[in-house]
């Protein structure tokens, strides 16, 4: 592949982290250090980034339901519009059988 003569290399991990070693010759993973937790400094300050992701996640629920309520609105508004287009319309559906 490469020149087995390369040095490994070293790479942080974006989403965890950790340092891994990489060999540059082969890509294979040497090594994984992974990175201790920071600590909270206090009860107190936990506490409240608990609250705060509380309030996040509800404020999130309520978009998210409001966004429904809307969506299911639309689409009672199209459905009544396309029984309004059809309601003069008494020829029957196509079947599906009749095109073969």
């Amino acid at each position: 592949m490469g020149n087995p003569d390369k040095p490994p290399l070293t790479v942080a991990c974006p989403h965890c982290h950790s340092i891994l070693t990489v060999d540059a010759a082969t890509g294979e993973v040497l090594l994984s250090k992974k990175v201790e937790k920071k600590e909270v400094e206090s009860l107190d300050k936990a506490i409240e980034n608990e609250r705060e992701r509380a309030g996040k996640k509800e404020s999130l629920f309520e978009q998210a339901f409001e966004m429904e309520k809307k969506r299911k609105e639309l689409l009672e508004k199209k459905f009544q519009e396309a029984q309004k287009s059809t309601a003069g319309d008494d020829t029957p559906p196509s079947k599906p059988f009749d095109f073969d």
